[in-house]
C-alpha cells in the first residue's frame, strides 16, 4: 500500500510558490501512477468498461492535474521573471504605491 503525504501551507514567497507547485505535481503524478496501475489491475480481473473506465479516468485526471501544476510554475516564473531578477539584487517589491 502507498501513502502520500502533502501539507502545503500558503507560500510566503516566490521560491514556495515554486517548490509547492513541484511538490504538487510529483504527488499527483505518483498518485495518478498508483491508480492507473491499480485500474489495470481491476480491469484485468475481468470487470466491464462500464466500471473500468471511471477508474482509468481517475488516473488520468491526476496526470493533467499534476501537468496544471508545472504549468502554473511556469507561468509564474514568465510572468513574474523581471521582479524576481530585481528582487534578487535586492530590492524588496512592497507593491505599494509612494506616499
Amino acid at each position: 500500500m502507498s501513502q502520500l503525504l502533502i501539507n502545503i501551507e500558503p507560500p510566503s514567497t516566490d521560491a514556495e510558490f515554486l517548490e509547492d507547485c513541484r511538490t504538487m505535481a510529483d504527488c499527483l503524478r505518483t498518485l495518478s501512477e498508483e491508480i492507473s496501475n491499480w485500474a489495470e489491475g481491476v480491469a484485468a480481473l475481468g470487470l466491464p468498461p462500464s466500471i473500468t473506465q471511471p477508474l482509468a479516468a481517475i488516473g488520468e485526471g491526476l496526470s493533467e492535474a499534476a501537468t496544471g501544476a508545472l504549468h502554473a510554475a511556469a507561468r509564474f516564473e514568465e510572468e513574474f521573471e523581471e521582479a524576481r531578477e530585481v528582487a534578487a539584487r535586492g530590492i524588496t517589491i512592497t507593491g505599494q504605491d509612494a506616499a
